[in-house]
């Protein structure tokens, strides 16, 4: 049985797992980890070429089949040692002997979450060199890396970010004044969004670039700064005198603005008032199964449907919260849309103004030339600006991101020393060939010597 399958060794080494959210298993942007991510079949294709193991006549498929890896614990004996002296103890009931099996369990599951042993058992076909060997097995754990965190993302934080690219100057070159305008509010917005959401990560309001030195509240400033001052400077005018390129097709984009506008903010006040009945509704019924609960010791609270899938969805937060919170997230959302309706009501406002003041509109040649020259001149530098605070805020993005990394900026550590871990230690197919040749010729030798012995005798 050995012949057919003549395996030396079991070679391992173990690695500690170091980025953020390894115990909840996921990787830091949030995607689910697997201890077997480590030893993939793309991983281990990858470290396949780039140790150009083919030259050695070794199959992939026997190199990728001869990788395991499994949970390690450190400190497994000391746990088992700590809850066996325990057990052991007199006077324990059958049921503390439970609870503390269950204690060990769960503490041997967390201690083994953060490390993981990685085995290499040649297939009968691999014979390498153990430097070769305790090479591969150094590399497995970091092509994992590199592709996880190069590849597929897994150290980025779990926030959509927008790029630069929002504002090239080729995107605003063929619109209108007054629309540029517009899509570089809506595009500042995006990004101050970006800015909110780092805001929250850990150090998101102390952390620096190191290049510009901006922080994310000073960005936040800037580019408000930007809109509020140099922006409206320059575009104000335009919507106050109504100068458009073309004013058919910037009165039509309005008009258009303008009524979704005006649905949006229907429906938002139409949400509200909604809530605000569930609320009440909510409230008196509490009120009623109190009043019921006293007289008879019972009562429900369940609130009467008012009609379609919103009002279902808002029924069943009771099933979720308790009663305070449920009232409060009900006044947040009565809150919230009436806010969207009072800013909708504000835009619609200035579109209004706009529009009247396009349709009163007798701007003499010089002026519209006067604002041509101004945004042709002030715009470009406008973007400019704009690109590279986005660029700051992807720098600081990424900064944040290599936080959640562990030691050296990696996923993993290699615990122990240099030594490979070595286990069934027999002799190779190169070995055993070796020491069959040596049977053969020492047997060759002794029937020689044999040969000679007889034929002295006879003489």
């Amino acid at each position: 049985m050995y012949l057919a399958n003549p395996k030396a060794y079991t070679y391992s080494r173990i690695i500690q797992f170091t980025f953020k959210g390894v115990e909840e298993g996921e990787y830091p942007n949030g995607s689910p980890f697997r201890v077997a991510d480590v030893v993939g079949p793309k991983v281990l294709s990858l470290v396949y070429d780039q140790n150009q193991l083919e030259a050695y006549g070794i199959p992939e498929h026997d190199f990728v089949q001869s990788f395991t890896i499994h949970p390690y614990a450190p400190d497994y004996n000391l746990i088992i040692n700590k809850y066996q002296m325990a057990i052991e103890r007199k006077n324990i009931s059958v049921e503390e002997v439970n609870q503390l099996q269950e204690k060990m369990k769960i503490e041997l599951q967390q201690a083994s979450v953060r490390s993981a042993r990685i085995s290499f058992t040649p297939h009968r076909s691999i014979d390498l060199p153990e430097n070769i060997i305790n090479k591969v097995l150094l590399d497995v754990p970091r092509v994992w890396t590199t592709k996880a965190i190069e590849d597929d993302g897994v150290a980025n934080l779990d926030i959509a970010l927008y790029s630069s690219k929002m504002f090239d100057q080729e995107r605003f070159a063929n619109l209108d004044y007054m629309v540029a305008f517009d899509l570089i509010r809506d595009n500042v917005a995006r990004i101050n969004q970006n800015i909110d959401e780092l805001l929250e990560k850990p150090n998101g309001r102390v952390v620096t670039d190191k290049i510009s030195g901006y922080s994310l509240p000073d960005l936040k400033k800037v580019i408000e700064d930007i809109v509020n001052y140099d922006l409206n400077q320059m575009f104000t005018p335009l919507q106050e005198l109504g100068i458009a390129k073309n004013e058919e097709v910037v009165a039509m984009y309005y008009r258009y603005k303008l009524q979704r506008l005006e649905r949006q903010t229907k429906f938002s006040l139409r949400q509200a008032e909604l809530i605000e009945k569930t609320l009440k509704t909510y409230e008196n019924k509490r009120l009623e199964s109190t009043d019921v609960a006293g007289q008879s010791g019972g009562g429900s609270t369940a609130i009467p449907q008012l009609g379609g899938d919103f009002i279902t969805r808002l029924i069943d937060l009771t099933e979720e919260s308790s009663d305070k919170e449920f009232r409060q997230q009900l006044i947040e959302q009565i809150l919230e849309n009436q806010k969207k309706a009072v800013d909708n009501e504000e835009e619609i406002a200035e579109i209004q103004v706009t529009l009247s003041a396009m349709d009163n509109s007798k701007e003499e040649s010089e002026l519209r030339e006067y604002y041509d020259d101004l945004v042709q001149k002030t715009l470009p530098e406008m973007l400019k600006k704009l690109r590279e605070y986005v660029d700051t805020t992807g720098r600081i993005y990424e900064k944040l991101s290599k936080e959640n990394l562990g030691y050296g900026g990696l996923l993993y550590k290699v615990s122990g020393d240099d030594q490979l871990d070595v286990t069934g230690r027999l002799v190779s197919r190169k070995q055993l060939l070796i020491f069959l040749m040596l049977i053969v010729v020492g047997a060759f030798i002794v029937m020689i010597g044999s040969v000679i012995a007889n034929f002295v005798k006879e003489k």
